[in-house]
């Protein structure tokens, strides 16, 4: 979401809990009187947000839609991804990753994430997740309260490694 969203968002929701307010403040439903004071400072939250994230962090941040990511330099300029529903696509097919280990780290409630590497890289996909759907090639695996991992088959004897760490509630992993 853009600033300008983020304003529009709370303004409205800032607007919407005074009229409350206004209308509710009788106090005979205490839910009622509690529950524009929440809407306000979710709204206060809202418009202050974009100004608590400065623009060079090693996050992003989005709340609903794609994002996307082709890696062509030696470093992973985003090291956290944040997302509520959507999809993400990362492509580390022409990645030439520094030494060490690096790690990026994928928080969302529920999305599609699509992963597609060379077959010489050296990576580790570690999933929690209440409900996961794994594709890899033609293989297909369902997990219910249960992690995924996976190593490729370069990763223990490689010096230059990616992890990533993918948390949710609902995934949908693709790994190419």
């Amino acid at each position: 979401m853009t600033a300008r969203r983020f304003f529009s968002l709370g303004a409205a929701l800032l607007v919407i809990g005074l009229l409350i307010l206004f209308v509710r403040f009788s106090g005979e439903n205490l839910v009622m009187v509690l529950m524009p004071y929440g809407l306000v400072g979710l709204g206060l939250l809202f418009l202050v947000s974009p100004n608590l994230i400065p623009s060079n962090a090693d996050h992003t941040v989005q709340f609903i839609g794609e994002y996307r990511q082709n890696y062509f330099q030696e470093s992973i300029p985003v090291k956290t991804i944040f997302m509520g529903v959507g999809d993400v696509e990362l492509d580390f097919s022409q990645l030439d990753l520094p030494l060490g280990d690096s790690a990026l780290k994928i928080v969302c409630f529920a999305a599609g994430i699509q992963l597609k590497f060379d077959q010489d890289s050296a990576y580790r996909i570690q999933s929690n997740a209440f409900v996961s759907e794994v594709r890899e090639n033609e293989l297909k695996q369902e997990f219910i309260v249960a992690p995924y991992e996976k190593n490729s088959l370069h990763y223990e004897g490689s010096d230059r490694r990616l992890n990533i760490e993918i948390h949710s509630f609902i995934s949908d992993i693709s790994i190419s």
